[in-house]
């Protein structure tokens, strides 16, 4: 199956993957999951629907900045499919680095956030149903 891919109109660094999670949930809906090598089938194509997002976006971002040097990180850096994809596309162009830590290495931040809301949680800190995200909060 070949599902969309997750471009805004009118933005040429943002990106949504809620088209393409719509798209899975009616496929499986209409269809089922599967099994065997069809769920393989069906999961590799989800993947590379994602995987190609990133990759676009990523060397589009690095093209129109200019970056000669670029970090995968975070928990989605574990992703074999998503870092082979990186060095291939990177391969193109001349003179950029790609920096890969090793996969132990890429944790996710979720985990990190549950660590410091468990531990506020721990020192009798709570919060109400009007608490929103604040990027400059102090953990």
């Amino acid at each position: 199956m070949r599902f969309p891919r997750a471009i805004v109109r009118g933005s040429e660094l943002d990106f949504s993957f809620s088209g393409l999670k719509t798209a899975l949930l009616h496929h499986v809906r209409k269809h089922g999951a599967g099994e065997g090598q069809g769920l393989a089938d069906l999961c590799a194509s989800y993947q590379e629907a994602i995987v190609g997002a990133l990759v676009h976006k990523l060397f589009r971002a690095a093209r129109g900045f200019q970056f000669e040097r670029i970090v995968l990180s975070g928990g989605v850096a574990a992703n074999s499919r998503l870092r082979a994809a990186v060095v291939e596309r990177a391969s193109e162009y001349e003179g950029v680095e790609v920096f890969l830590p090793p996969p132990k290495l890429c944790t996710d931040n979720a985990a990190m956030i549950a660590v410091a809301g468990t531990q506020a949680l721990l020192r009798g800190e709570r919060e109400g149903p009007e608490l929103n995200a604040d990027a400059g909060w102090r953990l």
